[in-house]
């Protein structure tokens, strides 16, 4: 009987010691692409992630998942970040080529993992030298968020380099704001040019009594209507010469 009893004791402890560090594990956030636990992150920050992720998703099956806490209740922190990419499923399923970026802020502590279907490629030197410059000198001023930042941004440009896709915009967004701000832009220069074609031709009209013409009155008539030839001169019959004048004595 007490062989029994000791025996079921044993087996009580092992399922709880391993039962704990499974229960300490933190949950996925709603956006899954990033889960603040430690309150560490700017709403950029958090959004930027987001963003970047669906395209990279979309276009590679991989994913970059950030989690910030405060503490690994025990574990080491390769063993949480471990632990977290394979219950949460991070990557693709089949290529196996996700992330999994972990940080404990209240230990000073933070590791990067990567999925098996990549390990070969994104080696943990490779991990080791991005973290060494893009990371560790912000994370330890406690900078938590330019350091993710940072990171963040060179990991995306690797599944860039290696699956020969775009995935972050020129200005460092997400996909989801290339568009918006590809329509600010446009937005924004043809407002701009409006702007300087109704300036310019007012101008041009308040001083077209100086402007003379070259050429037959038959070919051009001296009481014209008006041409937005402004930015060239005159493309029939030369350039003006008012103009020129005074460009040169604003000094250009």
């Amino acid at each position: 009987m007490k062989k029994i009893i000791a025996s079921l004791t044993l087996i009580f402890v092992t399922v709880l010691t391993f039962a704990v560090p499974s229960l300490a594990l933190v949950k996925k956030s709603d956006s899954f692409y990033v889960a603040d636990y430690a309150n560490v992150l700017s709403d950029s920050t958090e959004r930027d992630i987001i963003n970047s992720n669906a395209a990279l998703e979309q276009k590679t099956g991989g994913q970059i998942v950030v989690v910030t806490v405060e503490y690994l209740d025990g574990l080491k922190s390769s063993e949480y970040a471990v632990r977290l990419m394979n219950d949460w499923g991070v990557g693709d399923a089949k290529k196996n080529n996700g992330m999994l970026l972990l940080l404990a802020t209240q230990e000073n502590k933070a590791w990067l993992t990567q999925g098996a279907g990549i390990r070969e490629v994104f080696p943990d030197s490779k991990i080791n030298s991005l973290l060494n410059k893009y990371f560790w000198k912000d994370f330890d001023k406690g900078d938590y968020d330019k350091a993710v930042n940072a990171l963040f941004k060179q990991l995306i440009g690797w599944y860039e380099s290696y699956y020969k896709v775009d995935i972050i915009d020129g200005n460092g967004g997400g996909w989801a704001f290339s568009l918006f701000d590809s329509l600010s832009s446009m937005l924004i220069t043809a407002a701009i040019v409006v702007f300087l074609i109704f300036f310019l031709s007012a101008r041009a009209a308040g001083r077209r009594r100086y402007y003379r013409n070259v050429g037959p009155d038959y070919l051009w008539p001296r009481q014209r209507f008006f041409m937005p030839f402004f930015f060239f001169g005159n493309p029939f019959f030369g350039y003006n010469r008012h103009r020129h004048d005074d460009f040169n004595d604003r000094g250009g």
